[in-house]
């Protein structure tokens, strides 16, 4: 009969077994085996020598002592009849998982070497989200910007007009004579995040009805998770139209446009996508990637379709009006701006300009440190890796003091200048101690 050391269960060997089938071992009906004399001896004298040490030694703290050793040393009791819980637990083959302090322990298996991650399957960790503008020289500022942190129910798709997702910050232009307005600071630990950076120009209409419903058109659309590229140009095309509509209700100019750039992250995939001049870098690793192009008639590129389509580019690199040629523009992509789309005004001739996005998308991985999305009157001042440089330095501080920071950039570089809107949206991805390690 072998016994498990510590909690007690019976585990017979084969020629127990074969003895217990005969009949010689009766421990389960209650009798008491003979017991060999030559068994019980071993055990009378380890219990006279640890008396013996205890005479010697004396003191009560020597005698618990002795005794905790005798008793870590001491075999279980030769009598004792097993539980029965601990009886089927030896009978299935089980042993006990947890031991007493009395009992020996056994070496804790080796720890397995996890791989390090590489991919953040969707936004668990917190995202610190926040912006900042200035109104410039200007008489108004007519960049607005957007942040809605959102988790979708599962379930069936949404709606296709579901109920408005409400922004982070009321989305108010800048008055007169003020510096900046509120700063945008949100913590997101939602698995979807949309932000977006607005620049308006001929008035604030256009600026502020996309940063007010192009998110929920993007969300709203049915296939939304299964198919994001296809949700964003369509909910960039139904924007255009809906606000061609809302301008001739509200009896609002034809001449009034905003560009759009916007940041959407859908279960640790990032898509960005834009129209115009505003832009947006991803630093990875202390290193700045571009994610979107300008769209201005001084990007080959934007020239080619242009001037494919029979548009006309100024001297100066803007593009000119089909019929009013005193009449051009900075941006070849843009929400309304319908003097240089519709018929009415183009006498049929097209212009070149069109609202549709270009869109790129990739996971994220713990490589990527922040996204940077500003507007036009950042980044004519202020290069990408000047960006990246600056907010690796000062990634320790709150958001509040980075984007405050930037712009303190544009106003230092260009006093004299007729400084225009500018908006700066930050988007934190990495904790604070894995980015200030890059720092040399």
């Amino acid at each position: 009969m072998a016994l498990t050391p510590g909690k007690f269960s019976w585990q017979n060997t084969e020629e127990e077994e074969s003895d217990a089938s005969s009949g010689s071992f009766l421990a389960n009906s209650g009798e008491v085996p003979e017991i060999a004399l030559d068994k019980i001896l071993p055990t009378m004298n380890q219990l006279e020598k640890k008396d013996q040490e205890i005479k010697e030694n004396g003191g009560t703290k020597r005698k618990a002592d002795v005794l905790r050793r005798s008793s870590e040393q001491m075999p279980p009791p030769l009598f004792s009849k097993p539980s029965e819980e601990n009886t089927n637990k030896a009978e299935n083959g089980q042993s006990e998982s947890k031991d007493d302090d009395d009992n020996f322990s056994r070496p804790p298996p080796p720890k397995k070497e996890r791989p390090p991650e590489r991919r953040r399957d969707s936004l668990f960790i917190t995202t610190n989200i926040g912006s900042q503008s200035d109104r410039g020289t200007r008489e108004v500022n007519e960049d607005f910007r957007v942040v809605v942190p959102f988790k979708k129910s599962p379930g069936p798709a949404p709606p296709p007009t579901p109920a408005p997702i409400e922004p982070s910050e009321e989305k108010m232009p800048q008055p007169i004579g003020e510096e900046t307005v509120a700063t945008t600071r949100t913590n997101l630990t939602n698995d979807y995040a949309f932000f977006g950076v607005y620049d308006g120009h001929g008035g604030q209409q256009c600026a502020n009805y996309v940063a007010e419903h192009l998110h929920n058109n993007v969300v709203g659309h049915p296939l939304f998770e299964q198919d994001t590229e296809m949700a964003l140009r369509q909910a960039f095309d139904s924007t255009e139209v809906d606000y061609q509509t809302f301008c001739k209700e509200k009896k609002i100019s034809d001449q009034i446009g905003s560009t759009a750039c916007v940041g959407l992250i859908v279960k640790g995939i990032l898509w960005v996508a834009n129209v115009g001049d505003s832009a947006a870098i991803l630093c990875q690793r202390g290193n700045s990637v571009k994610l979107t192009t300008q769209h201005t008639p001084k990007v080959d590129s934007e020239k080619s379709r242009i001037e494919k389509v029979g548009g006309i580019i100024t001297n100066t690199s803007r593009l000119r009006h089909p019929v009013w040629h005193p009449v051009s523009l900075a941006v070849s992509r843009s929400f309304g701006d319908f003097i240089f789309k519709h018929e009415k005004y183009t006498s049929g001739k097209a212009s070149g300009l069109i609202a549709e996005p270009d869109i790129v998308s990739m996971p994220l991985t713990t490589d990527d440190f922040f996204l940077l999305m500003a507007s036009d009157g950042f980044w004519d001042v202020v290069t990408d890796t000047e960006a990246c440089r600056y907010i690796i330095r000062e990634y320790y501080r709150d958001v509040d003091s980075i984007c405050k920071g930037l712009l303190q950039m544009v106003k230092t570089r260009a006093p004299q200048r007729n400084m225009d809107n500018t908006t700066v949206l930050l988007v934190k991805l990495a904790d604070t101690q894995n980015v200030m390690s890059t720092i040399t």
